[in-house]
């Protein structure tokens, strides 16, 4: 009786179960195939907030936020579309690219632009830290430190053997 019992169990399970499995699998697929999300498979950088995940690539910026994918470049913004670094820092977003430190605020959308012109080392960015009321700036020709506050720029390279302010 018990055995008979299962197996009507087993077969239920064995028919329906696979099917609501295969149901599930077939619509994850379609998705993923009628929405693709990353601009680029060449990923340079990820950086977190308890709000978004920002994806840097060699084709711009990818951004993922209340289950939904947004895509941020030139056209946006952005200095560049290889972006090597990405750095959040509340309600603004750092991206070092190969051309230039880019900055995008999220309350207001809007973006701005440093080069070397405004004090970077160099506008090859390669990489980012925030550290409080300051953001510092790795390119291949030294390290930029930003004050926000003051909106002064300094620099320390192997030749000056300190940090100097522009």
């Amino acid at each position: 009786m018990y055995r008979k019992v299962f197996l009507l169990i087993w077969t239920i399970f064995i028919v329906f179960g696979c099917s609501f499995l295969h149901k599930q699998k077939v619509s994850i697929k379609e998705q993923q195939s009628t929405n693709p999300v990353l601009l680029s498979n060449r990923i340079h950088c990820i950086s977190a907030s308890s709000e978004d995940v920002w994806i840097a690539t060699d084709q711009g910026v990818n951004r993922y936020t209340d289950n939904k994918w947004f895509e941020y470049t030139i056209e946006d913004g952005l200095a560049d579309n290889n972006v090597n670094a990405v750095a959040v820092d509340g309600d603004f977003v750092w991206f070092g690219t190969s051309s230039g430190l880019s900055r995008y605020n999220k309350v207001k959308q809007n973006w701005k632009t440093f080069t070397r012109d405004q004090g970077i080392a160099s506008n090859i960015i390669s990489a980012l830290a925030v550290d409080g009321n300051y953001l510092w700036v790795g390119t291949p020709q030294g390290l930029s430190r930003y004050n926000k506050s003051l909106d002064v720029w300094a620099l320390h390279t192997k030749e000056d053997g300190g940090i100097y302010s522009n």
